[in-house]
């Protein structure tokens, strides 16, 4: 099986994806057969799906597997999960936080790809089970999952042409007045590869934040991102001086505000994982075919804390 994944060094910089990999692998296989691996959902950049084309960028993770479409040791398994909607050619599933999206190093089980083989075992068939995008492990909310080759070329095009629209709610220190644009593009920090950053060598990354509602210190924003890069939202709100409240590796030391309660202290300082949710997805199911939108509403724990942080 012909697995790896590696970090783009300054000599990469620039290079294109299929050509990189041709390198990287000694050319035991052709461009072409790497341009089809790559177009077969077997390459990721960031975690994010990519074309032949994609130009790489120091500091990128590149992660292949051409034996792939699933590890055949991904096994079944009951997860937790909502199934919002079933057709013939995708399910839109809520994913609830504290889950991984697929196997990996230390984590064999207990994933969402796990739960779907489980419920859907038809998805076994089909590259990474059907997961076409991803959510950071903590992110609650909406993913479409495709159910057959055709659909999951389809929408995996989409995701890539940027077709596809996704928007978030996110609960932050601090207030947004109407609704601005972040603009700044983001790398992944060569001294801690857990964590982006932004820099201006990065990739182009754009969020637009809405404010839905303000209490005092804090927000309620709804969040659309033009472009998918790893943690783009907590990277960019964090950038922004107004993190996401439950983050802990973007703004956390900046999270209370001053003269705070002790029950709102607590409250903040005790929530488990980022207030973040994909509340939103909106794609076209076919080619030329009208928009099909689905909804999820803000998840019982953000809104526990929101109440908290609304009181006086």
């Amino acid at each position: 099986m012909i697995k790896d994944k590696f970090f783009v060094d300054e000599t990469m910089h620039g290079t294109r994806l299929d050509i990189a990999i041709t390198k990287y692998l000694g050319r035991k296989y052709s461009r072409n057969q790497i341009k089809n691996f790559i177009l077969g959902g077997c390459v990721q950049i960031n975690d994010e799906n990519c074309k032949p084309k994609d130009k790489l960028v120091s500091g990128d993770e590149i992660e292949f597997n051409f034996n792939d479409y699933h590890d055949s040791s991904w096994m079944p398994e009951k997860i937790d999960f909502n199934v919002i909607d079933e057709t013939n050619d995708y399910i839109i599933v809520e994913k609830s936080p504290n889950l991984i999206m697929h196997p990996g190093a230390g984590n064999e089980q207990g994933t969402l790809a796990n739960g779907l083989l489980f419920r859907f075992p038809e998805l076994a068939k089909l590259p990474r089970c059907g997961i076409v995008h991803r959510l950071d492990k903590d992110t609650s909310g909406l993913l479409v999952v495709a159910k057959t080759n055709e659909f999951r070329n389809h929408i995996v095009s989409e995701f890539q042409n940027r077709n596809v629209k996704k928007y978030y709610y996110a609960l932050i220190k601090g207030n947004i007045l109407g609704q601005i644009i972040i603009n700044e593009p983001i790398l992944r920090d060569k001294s801690n590869r857990i964590r982006m950053t932004v820099d201006q060598a990065g990739r182009e990354a754009t969020s637009i934040v809405k404010n839905i509602e303000t209490f005092d210190f804090y927000s309620l924003v709804e969040v659309e991102i033009l472009t998918g890069r790893t943690h783009q939202i907590r990277v960019h709100m964090d950038f922004n001086k107004t993190p996401i409240i439950g983050d802990k590796i973007y703004g956390h030391r900046n999270q209370l505000a001053k003269n705070l309660s002790k029950g709102k202290i607590d409250a903040i300082q005790q929530f488990p994982r980022q207030a973040l949710h994909a509340c939103k997805l909106s794609f076209a199911p076919k080619i030329n075919s009208e928009y099909v939108s689905y909804q999820s509403e803000l998840p019982k724990d953000i809104q526990e804390l929101v109440n908290v942080l609304k009181s006086t």
